[in-house]
């Protein structure tokens, strides 16, 4: 969700997490479920795409 990718920079970024606000799904427009489908760009990368829970984890590389 937008809100715990959020909760990864913050914490990236030695900033306090606590300090979002998570917003119920009903008071907000749009739509409620957005994925990015990378089969074809994995298809021809070189480099493994990493989720962003792995590439914004405090120690990765």
């Amino acid at each position: 969700s937008q809100y715990e990718l959020a909760v990864l920079i913050a914490r990236r970024d030695g900033l306090d997490p606590g300090r979002l606000r998570g917003v119920l799904r009903g008071s907000r427009p749009g739509a409620a479920v957005i994925r990015l489908d990378c089969t074809a760009a994995q298809a021809v990368l070189q480099t493994r795409l990493r989720a962003a829970s792995e590439f914004l984890a405090p120690n990765a590389t």
